[in-house]
């Protein structure tokens, strides 16, 4: 574990939040996080160090092999095929693009057969990066510090799910200015520290997802993070999470002490709870009050 400052501010002086365990996996180790006291971010502080932390990426890790029913699929197909559309929107029909953490590369897949694009991919798990690999993907292994690509190479970087699994966002942030092309892009997905979710679940909301998630942005923090590191914010779009719900309820429950049958049925799965509490979620969208948000940064170029 090592102790450090505010990745925004670079201050230290926090207050602390809450201790947690990994509820995911139940395994041993108690995290604290924290909130900066001068610009608001949430963290967690001490941070493991990457041998300690792999413990936490199993190879049961679920992006590494997605088990979904076919509704889920349907679902998450359909959202592909949206987010295809508005990549096209954003570098034109064809580009080179980059995925940071793309597990076993199902994304980068779609982008590459049904969008058209030339696709790269960086993942730190050399057994999901083995996957993608067995699917005809170029994945390199390790941080995308250490991929050493060059200057100006990608019109687009994703990084869905990622920017919080990151033990230096904004040293990653200015790598991922330095390797995309004169009015090159990023597209984000993050937990929104914004939502009203986090004050209902408190420390068993999902989006803390301790240890895996080092830090918690919302989209103002972000905002001052992409500005600190020379991008500017083109867009923020609340998410349709349907799934926060039922996985917060479960960590709940667990924390709570229920029994393993009850908490095990709050699940992605049950087709029951993803139809109660789609109503709900989609209100949250409607009123920007979403568990999760997706946003999209355009490079500065020097002088802007």
């Amino acid at each position: 574990m090592k102790n450090i400052k505010c990745n925004l501010c670079g201050i230290d002086k926090t207050k602390i939040l809450f201790y947690s365990q990994d509820r995911m996996f139940d395994l041993e180790g108690e995290f604290r996080v924290v909130k900066c006291t001068n610009c608001g971010l949430i963290y967690l502080n001490p941070q493991p160090e990457p041998e300690e932390l792999s413990r936490h990426y199993p190879e049961d890790y679920e992006p590494y092999n997605p088990k979904e029913n076919p509704i889920v699929r349907w679902v998450k197909k359909e959202i592909v095929k949206s987010d295809i559309r508005g990549i096209h929107k954003l570098i034109g029909e064809r580009g080179e693009i980059l995925e940071i953490g793309c597990a076993s590369g199902e994304y980068l897949v779609a982008l590459r057969d049904r969008g058209g694009f030339k696709v790269k991919g960086v993942e730190l798990s050399p057994y999901a990066a083995k996957k993608a690999g067995e699917k005809g993907l170029d994945v390199s292994v390790g941080t995308l510090e250490e991929a050493g690509f060059g200057d100006e190479s990608f019109d687009l970087i994703v990084a869905r799910h990622v920017l919080e699994h990151l033990p230096d966002p904004c040293a990653t942030l200015f790598e991922m200015g330095r390797i995309l092309k004169p009015g090159g892009k990023f597209l984000a997905i993050i937990p929104n520290a914004a939502t009203f979710e986090r004050a209902i679940f408190k420390d068993a909301w999902c989006g803390y997802e301790v240890p895996r998630h080092l830090f918690l942005f919302s989209g103002t923090i972000l905002k001052e993070m992409l500005e600190k590191t020379r991008f500017e914010l083109l867009s923020l779009r609340h998410s349709f999470v349907p799934n926060n719900w039922i996985i917060s309820l479960n960590y709940l429950l667990k924390k709570k002490g229920f029994r393993k049958r009850i908490v095990d049925s709050f699940n992605i799965d049950n087709i029951l709870l993803l139809s109660l509490f789609t109503p709900l979620s989609l209100l949250q969208n409607l009123i920007r009050q979403s568990g999760r948000i997706e946003v999209v940064g355009g490079k500065l170029q020097i002088g802007d």
